[in-house]
């Protein structure tokens, strides 16, 4: 990452919010995607 245009420390902090957003999301997603829950739930459960 010598010539990179972010550093380190941004890079770390863009690593953790995917991993926390996949965290959040992972399971609800999994059950959209399997029928269980509808979309529209899954929306109105973000907000």
């Amino acid at each position: 990452f010598i010539d990179s245009l972010i550093s380190e420390d941004l890079l770390l902090y863009m690593v953790a919010c995917a991993c926390y957003t996949v965290d959040d999301y992972n399971d609800k997603l999994l059950m959209v995607a399997k029928g269980m829950l509808p979309i529209d739930q899954f929306i109105l459960e973000d907000k």
